[in-house]
């Protein structure tokens, strides 16, 4: 990947550090940088970004303020400057949305989304969007995820990139798209259950659905790695999962309760955007 959004890391630079110098630039690897860390709720856990320094960079970051944690906003540039004298901007939201299935946990993300929307209109940027993390969600029929796709600035509404919306929670229909939990059992760490939520989800505005304005995603792209399809309510690892090599099933079973989900984005270098400076 070029761009990894993580959510729930500990909010200290050693630990920031150790997943930028421990995991990713390791074995020789040196293109990887993090964004700043930042925690003005406070919060036990934070989201961060980390992207290839090779091919973008940050030109601003920013926590916006919710409810119980903050919601990460970046807004990066393509280093590969086109032919126009401009570059591109894809602007990225890490987040992750209070947890809980009580009507209070319900209202507290809606809150939370809100605060995003309201941000990015703020911003009124006309630009690239990606807003990625866990929704905590279990349907689509939420507050919160109503707010997000049904938002009423044209620009700045979020669109499911599979168009699979629904009550997701418990559902086998979308066994596909669950992403967690990545076992049965819980434990102090980890929660149990198996796969049967889609908690996590990346969601994009119209711009990089319809290319217009140099970002465009990759029709048939998104998926969640290690989810085969075939695990609904059951673990990552058995029974054999073909989709990844064993040696990643297990990594995907000790690192999280989470799996993460990946899309493929086109970068159209022969087309820039105007710069517009928040």
């Amino acid at each position: 990947p070029h761009i990894i959004g993580f959510q729930e890391v500990g909010p200290s630079s050693a630990v920031t550090l150790s997943i930028l110098n421990n995991v990713l630039n390791t074995a020789g690897e040196s293109r990887w940088a993090r964004a700043n860390l930042m925690n003005p709720s406070g919060s036990s856990i934070v989201s961060i970004l980390y992207y290839d320094n090779q091919k973008l960079g940050i030109s601003r970051q920013f926590p916006i303020s919710s409810a119980v944690r903050d919601l990460m906003y970046y807004r990066m540039f393509y280093r590969q400057v086109p032919p126009s004298g401009d570059t591109l901007w894809p602007n990225v939201v890490v987040l992750h949305l209070k947890a809980g299935s009580t009507p209070s946990d319900a209202s507290t993300r809606a809150q939370e989304t809100a605060a995003l929307m309201s941000y990015l209109d703020q911003l009124n940027l006309n630009e690239n969007i990606l807003v990625m993390g866990d929704l905590n969600m279990g349907s689509s029929s939420e507050l919160a995820y109503s707010q997000m796709v049904n938002h009423t600035q044209p620009d700045n509404r979020l669109y499911d990139p599979i168009n699979r919306p629904g009550t997701w929670n418990n559902n086998s229909s979308f066994a596909q798209w669950h992403t967690q939990s990545t076992r049965t059992s819980g434990t102090v760490c980890f929660s149990g259950g198996g796969l049967d939520d889609r908690f996590d989800q990346i969601l994009v505005n119209r711009r990089i659905l319809g290319d217009s304005a140099g970002i465009r995603y990759i029709t048939g792209s998104y998926r969640s790695i290690g989810n085969d399809g075939q695990r609904f309510q059951g673990n990552v690892q058995t029974p054999f999962n073909g989709s990844v090599p064993v040696s990643v099933s297990n990594a995907l079973y000790n690192v999280s309760d989470h799996l993460p989900v990946v899309i493929d984005l086109h970068i159209n270098v022969q087309q820039g955007t105007s710069v517009h400076e928040v």
